[in-house]
Order: C-alpha cells, then sequence, then structure tokens
C-alpha cells in the first residue's frame, strides 16, 4: 500500500478523487498504449438499425434549432399513448390521433412486450398520421411534433 498524506490506498491504479491525483504503484506506473480489437469495434460502430433514409427524413425536415426546442418542450411531458406487446394498432393511431387534437407534442413509450423498437414504432406511426414529424427516439420512447392547422401554440426558432 501507498500512504498519501494520511489516507492508504491499495494497489489498483489511482484516479483524481477530489480534486487530488493520488500517487500509482511503481509496477503499474507503465502503460503502452496499444490498440485492441475491442477499440476497433467501438471506433467502427455500424449505423443503427433505425437510421434508415425514410427515418433521417423524418427528422430532418426540421433544423437543429427547431429540434432541440422541441425536445426542450417535451421533456417535462409525459408519455401519453403506449404502444403495447400488439404493436401499431388501428386503436394506437386513433389515440394518437385524438391527442394531436389537443396538443402539439406527443410523448409515446414502446413497451418491452413490442414486436417492434422505438424507431421502427415511429415509423409506422408515422405513416399513418398526416403532418406529424419526428422529434426525437430515446430508448423505448419517442417524441412526435403535428402543429395546428390553424393556429400553431408553439412557435419555431428560425
Amino acid at each position: 500500500m501507498t500512504v498519501y498524506g494520511q489516507r492508504q490506498h491499495s494497489g489498483k491504479p489511482s484516479r483524481r478523487r477530489h480534486g487530488r491525483r493520488t500517487p500509482l504503484l511503481e509496477q503499474e506506473a507503465d502503460y503502452s498504449v496499444t490498440s485492441t480489437a475491442h477499440d476497433a469495434t467501438r471506433c467502427s460502430t455500424p449505423r443503427r438499425p433505425d437510421s434508415s433514409p425514410s427515418f433521417d427524413a423524418a427528422i430532418s425536415s426540421l433544423t437543429s434549432k427547431q429540434r432541440a426546442h422541441l425536445r426542450s418542450l417535451a421533456h417535462p411531458l409525459k408519455p401519453l399513448v403506449h404502444v403495447g406487446k400488439d404493436g401499431v394498432t388501428e386503436s394506437t393511431v386513433r389515440a394518437a390521433g385524438e391527442a394531436f387534437n389537443t396538443r402539439e407534442l406527443l410523448k409515446v413509450r414502446v413497451l418491452d412486450a413490442a414486436p417492434l423498437d422505438a424507431g421502427e414504432t415511429a415509423r409506422k406511426l408515422l405513416d399513418q398520421i398526416e403532418n406529424a414529424v419526428l422529434v426525437q427516439v430515446i430508448g423505448h420512447v419517442f417524441v412526435l411534433y403535428r402543429p395546428f392547422p390553424d393556429t400553431p401554440d408553439i412557435r419555431l426558432p428560425a
């Protein structure tokens, strides 16, 4: 063990703790930078399965500032529509359409038992809802935006 001040440290390589750098043991101080197979797989990750041209087009119809603004507005919202083991059904589309009658932003949760992941579910739902745009997909949750036709409540940045 190495004694540093009044504290004793184990033989593990140390990290910064509370703004102080603690010493490394002499036998562990020699680290060589080598490339491993793990680093190669981490750096060359394949495209996400939900990154198809139609998926990218649904997101790219908004500018990055507009998406950021909508994401910030959607953050405190609770998911109103839940997609279950049956996937996107007629009742799911009807529930999303009714939710868009009273609001412009809609958060949808895809349950674990659903047959498709969140990106594919968002695509299927967007195909059946007119003028809706995908804002973001995070994990099992995605956010859709559809402005009111007459007077939109949400003003998007230019």
